[in-house]
């Protein structure tokens, strides 16, 4: 045999018997989600973990969801700092979100990483 070869024995008896074979669903939303993507400028030494669990830590039931999008070194954003872009998504089971309502959620996560970060809105 020219390259490396490897075997093993699997016994998938113990694994059915340990799954969970009850179908599980949830319906899907009857009202769309809202999203908004924000680009906050930070120190260079802020990590996504750190950004994350500011926004996590803030108590919004509407909000469904906080993604990484990416990072940004360069010009126009000043030696030392990097933008870091995140999508929110919002949602409520009985109604369509109004805009209004979305918005003063998004700046309360800006108000927070402004405080804890002295991040800023990149324009």
């Amino acid at each position: 045999l020219e390259k490396p070869v490897v075997a093993a024995a699997v016994k998938f008896l113990p694994l059915i018997e340990a799954a969970r074979l009850v179908r599980m669903y949830e319906p899907l939303p009857r009202f769309p989600a809202v999203r908004r993507d924000l680009s906050v400028i930070v120190d260079e030494p802020v990590t996504w973990k750190q950004i994350s669990d500011a926004v996590c830590g803030i108590d919004q039931p509407l909000r469904q969801s906080l993604a990484y999008v990416r990072t940004y070194r360069g010009k126009p954003v000043a030696t030392g700092r990097k933008s870091v872009t995140l999508t929110l998504e919002y949602r409520a089971a009985d109604r369509t979100l109004r805009g209004e309502e979305v918005d003063s959620q998004v700046e309360q996560i800006v108000a927070a990483l402004a405080k804890d970060f002295s991040a800023e809105l990149r324009s």
